[in-house]
């Protein structure tokens, strides 16, 4: 007798459906991931930024003041000043035996490897090689608060002329009790998206710099965060090989560019100077690559989420700066919550 056995098998149909069921759970799982991923990333930068504050308390507590944005009349910025307190005395003496300009063109890794306190792991790019030399100094993510002034933002040569914490100029420095609004009220430090091209054509907003001429004392709102001429909405990118980004690039220097951010336009939009170079006048942004908004730090060590809708603009919709930038910023700040949280001492509403 013949026995007759019977193969069972897939139908093309069921197959398709399997592989089918298979993408769409592959499709929901993915972004589920990606988001963990993230999560983890962001979780690392605040940690980061705990770090960074630690170190300014630790500085304070030997100095009895915050280091200085720009020390004295040199380019080395807080960044340089605090590398003993970051556990990197070693690479703190060699720089400064070694180095007379920050923005110098050296060899070591001394000098190119990147410090860890001061990355966001979110923004893949700030691991990249400088964007004006390859073998520059490493980049940063942390950005120090200059506070809600245009004016002197480089240069500065007194006390009055910035109102954050971190201040320019010949033998300027700010304490705690300096900060009459109280240091849980009062921004010390952001993250930034650091630059990856110098070419125009690469450059995003949360990264870019738009050359203003002579023009910054108009509404920063109509002359930077919407000037047409600077910038493409349509493309999202800039339009004139004279903007630049120098953002995240030169750890140690004091150039705002390079290592400073103002409370005067919201989170993640992008930054303009008057004249070029490092930016003495200008609008620096601060900025991330986390969803809509930013990892900043107090001056009481607390590191906190801010939104891009934050307040950030005067009760009557416009400001005008005073007198062609020539004169600083005085009583509440006119941006809003976002400008008196950039303020140690201006009064102004500091409630998210």
């Amino acid at each position: 007798m013949k026995t007759t056995f019977k193969i069972s098998a897939f139908t093309l149909v069921e197959l398709l459906v399997v592989v089918a069921i298979i993408g769409l759970l592959v499709a929901l799982l993915l972004p589920a991931i990606q988001a963990a991923r993230e999560a983890s990333r962001r979780i690392q930068c605040t940690n980061h930024m705990r770090q960074y504050l630690l170190s300014v308390h630790n500085y304070h507590d030997t100095s009895g003041v915050v280091p200085p944005g720009k020390l004295d009349n040199t380019d080395w910025g807080a960044h340089f000043l605090l590398l003993p307190y970051m556990e990197q005395q070693a690479r703190y003496d060699r720089i400064k035996s070694a180095i007379s300009d920050p923005i110098s063109e050296n060899s070591g890794t001394w000098w190119t490897e990147p410090v860890g306190v001061l990355l966001c792991p979110s923004d893949l790019q700030s691991l990249m090689p400088n964007v004006w030399k390859d073998n520059g100094p490493a980049k940063t993510n942390i950005m120090m608060c200059r506070g809600d002034s245009v004016y002197n933002n480089y240069n500065g040569t007194n006390a009055t002329d910035h109102r954050g914490i971190f201040i320019s100029g010949s033998g300027n420095s700010v304490s705690m009790d300096n900060c009459p609004d109280g240091t849980s009220n009062t921004l010390a430090i952001s993250e930034c998206v650091t630059a990856t091209n110098r070419d125009a054509t690469f450059l995003l907003p949360s990264n870019g710099v738009s050359n203003q001429s002579a023009n910054m004392n108009q509404d920063p709102y109509a002359n930077c965060f919407n000037d047409g001429v600077a910038y493409d909405k349509a493309t999202k990118k800039f339009n004139s090989p004279s903007n630049h980004s120098w953002r995240g690039s030169f750890f140690v220097s004091a150039r705002p560019t390079c290592t400073v951010f103002t409370t005067i336009l919201p989170p993640n939009s992008f930054s303009c100077e008057a004249g070029s170079g490092g930016g003495n006048m200008g609008i620096w942004n601060a900025s991330s690559n986390h969803a809509n908004g930013i990892n900043t730090g107090r001056l009481d060590g607390s590191v906190g989420y801010i939104n891009d809708s934050i307040n950030s603009r005067s009760p009557t919709g416009t400001f005008t700066m005073p007198t062609n930038n020539t004169t600083p910023i005085s009583g509440q700040s006119p941006f809003g919550v976002w400008g008196s949280l950039g303020a140690k001492d201006d009064g102004g509403p500091t409630a998210l």
